[in-house]
């Protein structure tokens, strides 16, 4: 029996939900997108000028596109006429002769089909006007739309998308603040008119709501999605310097074109409007009166695009074209760790991604918790670059900027934690607390997709494990057993904790995708099958490392110490650089494999919370 799941994605945004034992399709399932609906989905005579959302979702998704929809549609010319191909007496019915005649073939298990009607229902000449078939009421027209899924269904179709509709409200020709324009140059009562569209929208996207809700016990062996393109629109609105990225004022009450009529003018005659050019023109919500922007297009376009290719988990493939890092030496690009060339270098280019460095080598996440001379995540390096961003010399899109952590090695460590000198009162929980700060911090400052990499397996290092010796880091007596089993404690405890308060930040996080990277369990695997990542000329190598050194105890480490070293091709069998920190080689599958997650080639070593 399927039935009916919320899932985690844009609260109050986007909501989502997907049936069939509660999930939507698999991630990489679909592989068709068929396209059902008004001007908003039409691809030939698109309602943006440009390009429509269809286009971009079946670009963003990798999806082959089949589209029906046409512009002015209502879902019958039997509820509401106009003289446009509606749903059910012109788009099903092409749809189903080219099925029918051979010329559409598309396997019903990797074919999403999408329907987004209601605009040209409820509207001017339509139910708002009273101009409807006498006798039908919103409670019709939505039925409709909903009859569209059980039509499908029955002809063998199994996986949707319904898009309920936008807040028709905030359009310019149902404002209180409309003029007359090219779909209405009669008088009105605007104020009367966006009251009415206000209770239209809301009540016929709760009854459609609430009737998939019904239907969906019935879709046996289905996938039903409800995207929630009111709530999206809406946050457009709200928040639009998280959607919008032109180079003029942001503007959602305004459009790209617009044409002011005299009261009652024909609209046939000529008109002077005011257009907007270039790229500002992705500052505008809307493009006409009526119709979103193409800029608009493209978030609906992703948003879908992600909902139908991975249920609202993780970026969609295709989506990161930025990285910016944050940590300490495992990820200093300027300083790196491995003396060489460190991971976010790699990922990358691995990825294909820009690079924005902020990690910085010594670091942990706040000098008033664990105080060092080194610059940390909080004091430092989140300031740089709130620095770089307000000064305009750092622009990012949120939506396709990933942020990582990578933090806890000296926070934990030498000099800390384990040797007791961290801030009085501080613990193992005030340091994780700090890291999922991180996330909060950068999204409420618009930051949408993260990635925290936990603590690796510190008790594997030469420095922490039970047959260390007196090194660069540490020179004074300690027991080396005591200090093994103590870093094996917190590396695992600390990122079960890191784990369980993030999984219950998540849900708050609307709009956004957080990823948990297992640097525990990757470099874990590393130590344990050396031979599927490790590839020098030498013998493979997880206990030592590359430039060891070896001190006499209680010697300073400002003098002169003889060190082995190895070179060239060798250096690659070699799982550590140094006492503490992972070798070039190592680092290179940390990379590879974040860049994998990131752009959904592999998902062995993340978990995507949502």
């Amino acid at each position: 029996m399927a039935f009916l799941r919320l899932l985690s994605a844009l609260v109050a945004c986007l909501g989502l939900a997907w049936t069939s034992n509660g999930q939507g399709p698999y991630p990489g399932q679909i592989k068709n997108l068929v396209t059902f609906g008004d001007s908003y989905s039409d691809v030939y005579a698109p309602g943006d000028n440009g390009t429509a959302w269809p286009i971009y979702a079946a670009m963003y998704g990798n999806f082959t596109l089949y589209p029906f929809a046409k512009s002015g549609a209502t879902c019958s010319n039997y509820l509401t006429y106009k003289p446009f191909p509606p749903v059910f007496e012109s788009q099903l019915p092409l749809y189903f002769t080219e099925k029918y005649n051979g010329s559409l073939e598309l396997d019903p298990t990797s074919t999403m089909y999408t329907l987004w009607i209601g605009t040209n229902d409820v509207g001017v000449n339509a139910l708002l006007t009273g101009d409807q078939t006498p006798g039908v009421t919103l409670v019709d027209t939505i039925g409709c739309a909903v009859e569209w899924v059980k039509v499908l269904y029955t002809s063998g179709a199994r996986n949707f998308v319904f898009q309920n509709m936008l807040p028709l409200q905030d359009t310019i020709l149902y404002s209180t603040y409309s003029y007359p324009n090219r779909y209405w140059t009669e008088e009105r009562n605007t104020t009367e008119w966006n009251v009415m569209m206000t209770e239209i929208t809301n009540t016929g996207n709760a009854l459609s709501l609430a009737w998939l809700t019904a239907l969906a016990p019935t879709l046996e062996g289905a996938h039903l999605g409800y995207f929630n393109s009111y709530g999206l629109v809406a946050d457009i609105y709200a928040n639009p310097q998280n959607y919008l990225n032109g180079t003029a004022p942001l503007n959602v009450t305004g459009c790209i074109n617009s044409c002011e009529y005299q009261l009652n003018e024909s609209t046939a005659g000529p008109v002077t409007c005011n257009v907007a050019e270039g790229t500002a023109r992705d500052s505008f919500m809307w493009y006409d009166e009526l119709h979103p922007s193409e800029q608009t297009d493209r978030v609906i376009a992703r948003e879908i695009a992600s909902a139908v290719w991975s249920a609202a988990q993780g970026p969609y493939p295709g989506q990161i074209k930025n990285l910016v890092t944050f940590g300490d030496s495992y990820s200093d690009v300027g300083n790196p760790g491995d003396n060489a060339t460190a991971w976010p270098v790699y990922a990358a280019m691995y990825g294909d991604f820009t690079l924005y460095p902020y990690a910085k080598s010594g670091g942990t996440c706040s000098n008033y918790l664990t105080p060092r001379l080194f610059p940390s995540v909080f004091e430092d390096e989140l300031p740089l670059y709130f620095t770089e961003r307000e000064n305009g010399s750092l622009v990012l899109d949120p939506t396709d900027t990933m942020y990582t952590l990578w933090i806890g090695t000296n926070d934990v460590g030498v000099g800390e934690l384990i040797t007791g000198q961290q801030t009085p009162g501080v613990t193992l929980v005030d340091t994780i607390s700090c890291a999922v700060d991180w996330v909060k911090v950068l999204y409420t400052a618009g930051a949408r997709n993260f990635i925290v990499q936990n603590m690796l397996p510190l008790q594997l290092t030469i420095l922490y494990s039970a047959d260390s010796y007196p090194n660069r880091y540490w020179t004074e007596q300690r027991n080396t057993t005591e200090w093994n089993v103590f870093m094996t404690e917190m590396t695992n405890t600390g990122n079960t904790l890191s784990a369980a308060m993030l999984s219950a930040l998540a849900p708050t996080l609307t709009g956004a995708h957080l990823g948990i990277f297992d640097s525990y369990g990757l470099i874990s695997a590393v130590y344990t099958h050396p031979q599927n990542y490790l590839n020098g000329t030498a013998a493979y190598n997880v206990t030592g490392c590359i430039n060891s050194c070896v001190y006499q105890l209680d010697e300073s480490t400002a003098g002169p110490v003889t060190c082995n070293v190895t070179e060239g091709t060798a250096r690659d069998s070699f799982m550590w650089y140094d006492e503490l920190h992972p070798s070039e080689q190592t680092d290179r599958v940390i990379a590879r494999e974040i860049a994998a997650a990131i752009v959904r080639n592999s998902s062995t070593w993340i978990d995507w919370l949502i």
